[in-house]
């Protein structure tokens, strides 16, 4: 179906469904489109309407019916003439379904792989608090309904038996060409999963180069991104409170909004921004002294933490598996235990008595987008023309 066209551009269909509440992954789609028109290809997005919106239980349901039927994917294909697919996000809308659709079609299918869904329901690979794989390598999910591992037993009960069928019918590894990696732990725990290496590839995500707008906010420790609790933002606020020498900032929504808000009215030292354009998340970062990434959960690759780095600011970042190699050379990391509030002042107070990086040029560039476009081409060059159609 997706056979190149003589004498004319490449075309790639982007396909993510965005999520709930919009962040990184989103962003980063949004990015891709204009990197792709970069590099020479045309571009279509599926679904057209970007806004996060609400999934109706039918139509997720139909997503798990037995067959390889998806008619809008397949009409919205051939109007646009993709010679190849570029998946981020295919869950609830289009499922299991749409992957044996693919297989049967014989889609060129290209996965970046955000999340840890390919084995965990959540996405987080986090069970009450604590980082948890005991679904890696399960063939029957049981565990996601047994513990409710997304916070909602519909929800709960949708991935685990989506995922039930992706391992049941191997789908990912049938239906995939191949698989962006944006750090190489997510390339090490597909490796691991049991994804062929030839298949794999990484490609970090680029930070936007957007316009920063001035912040007037002097801060020592700022913090921008979702406010919830695989965040570590509670951890976060007992640091704010041990610490009232130090000015902290944090910027964002989330489940844990409220919390954040009353905080703030009682500590004079936290300053709380809960509508921040990305601009001004960029003017802020740039006007604090360090970042703090306070995850308790394997980010796969936090964008707050390269931005960080593209500016030339040191953030103190998790040790954990995914994210501990962001605290070596050329980064600038510095690693601590963000499940110890003790541990983590401690290393705010070490990170704030550092001299500041002269390596703001070779990481500004190695984190743009131009570097991205480059890998993005090779990428495509090395692996596209032998993709195979199965």
């Amino acid at each position: 179906m997706l056979e190149s066209k003589e004498e004319t551009a490449v075309k790639v269909l982007i396909l993510h469904v965005p999520y709930e509440h919009r962040g990184g992954e989103d962003v980063h789609v949004d990015m891709l489109v204009s990197a792709y028109r970069e590099i020479g290809l045309e571009t279509a997005l599926y679904p057209a309407h970007r806004a996060p919106q609400g999934i109706s239980p039918i139509a997720a349901a139909k997503s798990l019916l037995p067959g390889a039927v998806a008619p809008e994917i397949e009409k919205f294909i051939q109007n646009s003439n993709a010679d190849f697919v570029h998946l981020h996000n295919a869950f609830p809308l289009l499922g299991p379904n749409f992957f044996r659709w693919a297989l049967k079609a014989k889609i060129k299918l290209i996965m970046t792989v955000h999340n840890h869904r390919f084995y965990c329901t959540n996405g987080l690979a986090l069970r009450d608090g604590k980082v948890c794989k005991d679904c890696f390598g399960a063939s029957v999910p049981w565990r996601p309904l047994a513990y409710n591992c997304n916070g909602d037993l519909k929800k709960s009960a949708y991935h685990a038996l989506a995922l039930g069928e992706m391992n049941a019918q191997d789908l990912y590894r049938r239906a995939v060409s191949h698989f962006i990696a944006p750090s190489p732990y997510i390339k090490n725990e597909l490796l691991k999963w049991g994804a062929d290496p030839s298949r794999v590839s990484v490609l970090m995500n680029p930070v936007t180069e957007d316009k920063a707008s001035p912040s007037k906010q002097v801060l020592d420790v700022f913090y921008a991104g979702r406010l919830s609790s695989e965040k570590g933002i509670e951890n976060l606020l007992r640091v704010v409170g041990s610490a009232p020498d130090l000015k902290f900032g944090i910027a964002g929504n989330g489940p844990l909004s409220a919390l954040v808000s009353e905080t703030a009215l009682k500590l004079e030292n936290l300053f709380y921004f809960p509508e921040m354009s990305h601009a001004e998340v960029l003017g802020q970062i740039q006007n604090s002294r360090i970042g703090i990434l306070p995850s308790i959960c394997n980010e796969i690759l936090p964008t707050f933490v390269l931005e960080n780095f593209y500016h030339g600011k040191i953030c103190i970042v998790p040790d954990l598996e995914s994210t501990r190699w962001l605290s070596e050379s050329p980064w600038l990391g510095v690693k601590t235990d963000t499940s110890d509030v003790k541990a983590m002042l401690s290393k705010i107070r070490e990170a704030l008595s550092l001299p500041k990086s002269t390596q703001v040029t070779n990481l500004s560039e190695q984190l743009g987008e131009k570097k991205f476009r480059s890998g993005l081409k090779t990428l495509l060059g090395q692996n596209l023309p032998k993709m195979d159609i199965h």
